[in-house]
C-alpha cells in the first residue's frame, strides 16, 4: 500500500477484510490499461485477544477477481484459537 495509502488509511484497512478487498479492485483499476490479466495479493495477519497473528486474508487468492459478498468470504481465513 506503500505509495497509495497514507499511514492513517493504512492503519484503519489493515484487520478489515473488506477494505481490503476494496484496495485490491482499486489497484486493478488503476493499472489493468497497462497490465490487462493484472494479479493482486494480499499477506495480511491479524492477532486478537493477544494471541500470536494469523492470516487474515488467504494469500493465495487474486484479489482482483473476487467480489464482495454479505457474510463470510472464501477467501477470508477462518479464525481459530489456539
Amino acid at each position: 500500500p506503500q505509495g497509495y495509502l497514507t499511514r492513517k488509511q493504512y492503519e484503519r484497512m489493515k484487520g478489515k477484510p473488506d477494505q481490503i478487498l476494496f484496495f485490491a479492485h482499486f489497484l486493478k483499476r488503476k493499472h489493468e490499461a497497462k497490465y490487462p490479466n493484472i494479479e493482486v495479493y494480499a499477506h495480511s495477519t491479524t492477532s486478537l485477544n493477544f494471541q500470536p497473528a494469523k492470516l487474515l486474508v488467504d494469500s493465495t487468492v487474486n484479489l482482483a477477481n473476487e467480489q464482495w459478498t454479505w457474510g463470510v468470504a472464501d477467501w477470508v481465513m477462518p479464525f481459530e484459537e489456539e
